[in-house]
């Protein structure tokens, strides 16, 4: 069994072909399918090249297939994938900075005019005006982020709340050099329009940033620049952006999540929308709860960083199709209280495997007694029922 990342090979149609009017975001599910549909096409491009796979899964979570070969072809597929994304094992570091017009110094102003509805990178100089610029703003709007190549990220912005979505993936020049980043950044409007600029940086340490206009607004723009191991962090104290290292997508850099185990699924799926990865949740929903506005109403309605899940219940060891997992006492935020006034309870989820996926599939807001109830229900309906320990 081998991991292989692929989040450069199949992003194509992440930059090229998203439609920007009357879109929610990149994250949407046209683009799940798509994401699944390059990664069908390259896995019939494995077997036809290489011989059939005895197990084929697509973690979209980590943009890696699992597959299971015959151990003389992983090396193969290793280069035909290489040759595709050939730094796809790299996660991508950027800084991020939020600038508006009205930071600047008035002989700065007609340098802005030109950066202005454009995608355009800026030279090390300029980089260095934009930094010095937004360093000496109250309206401090910054951060470093870490992406999965290929992978989409939501936010919302700290200044005007516009939900934003930034990816980026690795473009050789030559042979399997890796010396550009293409970044897209979308950002949604109110009437459900969508504005996405797309632009290219190099990876030669030059210390160039790239410019992306923010949508909603005339005098705003974001700087991206790349970072790198021996790079110094370039973030500012003050009000930021979600740090997306901190995203249950991230921590599948660490690890694969294990589709099969139910536990797995759902503390990532919780992790995920706690921490605004609104894609990265879906990747762990079905249904309704594979709905971005039902995940983003997670964080909204709780405000807190985590949540432990302390029971996990699947209903046959031989072959759980449902599994029910309560979390740990939680209070919802006092603005999206229950009718009758109540704010402390548990929340409990309802999970289905799917072609050896499991999935969450409903999510309820429970008092103490109702968690109680509706886990004894599931344990007298399915008596061999076993509980998933903690995860290592």
């Amino acid at each position: 069994m081998e991991v292989y990342p692929i989040g450069d090979a199949i992003s194509d149609s992440l930059f090229d072909d998203i439609p920007t009017i009357n879109a929610k975001s990149p994250a949407s599910e046209v683009v799940k399918v798509k994401i699944a549909a390059e990664a069908d096409l390259l896995v019939k491009q494995i077997e036809k090249s290489f011989g059939p796979c005895n197990l084929i899964d697509f973690d979209p979570s980590s943009m890696s297939l699992i597959i299971d070969h015959k151990a003389s072809a992983h090396e193969k597929i290793s280069k035909f994938l290489q040759l595709r994304a050939p730094s796809a094992k790299q996660p991508i570091r950027l800084s991020l900075t939020g600038v508006s017009s009205e930071w600047m110094a008035d002989e700065h102003q007609d340098q802005f005019k030109g950066w202005f509805e454009t995608a355009k990178t800026l030279s090390r100089e300029e980089v260095a005006n934009v930094r010095e610029w937004q360093s000496k703003s109250l309206l401090l709007v910054s951060d470093d982020v870490q992406l999965t190549p290929g992978k989409p990220y939501a936010f919302s912005t700290k200044h005007s709340q516009i939900p934003v979505t930034i990816m980026a993936r690795h473009l050789a020049q030559q042979d399997t050099e890796v010396g550009m980043l293409q970044v897209r950044l979308d950002m949604a409007g109110t009437d459900g329009s969508r504005t996405s600029v797309v632009g290219a940086l190099p990876l030669d340490g030059s210390g160039s940033g790239l410019v992306l206009h923010q949508h909603g607004s005339d005098n705003f723009f974001w700087l991206v620049v790349p970072q790198t191991e021996s790079s110094p962090s370039n973030r500012e104290e003050g009000a930021h952006l979600p740090n997306t290292r901190t995203s249950a997508a991230n921590v599948t850099n660490a690890k694969v999540i294990d589709h099969r185990n139910a536990r797995s699924v759902v503390e990532a799926y919780v992790a995920a929308a706690l921490a605004g990865d609104v894609a990265g949740a879906a990747s762990f929903g079905k249904g309704i709860q594979a709905d971005p506005k039902r995940i983003a109403e997670i964080r909204t309605f709780l405000n807190i960083q985590r949540i432990k899940i302390p029971t996990v219940y699947v209903n046959d060891t031989a072959k759980p199709p449902r599994a029910l997992a309560t979390s740990e006492a939680v209070k919802l935020d006092e603005e999206h209280k229950q009718p009758d006034g109540q704010r402390d309870g548990f929340l409990v989820f309802t999970l289905e495997l799917t072609d050896e996926i499991w999935s969450v599939t409903d999510l309820d807001f429970e008092s103490e007694s109702s968690a109680e109830e509706e886990l004894t229900r599931f344990l007298k309906a399915n008596p061999r029922a076993i509980g998933l320990p903690p995860l290592p």
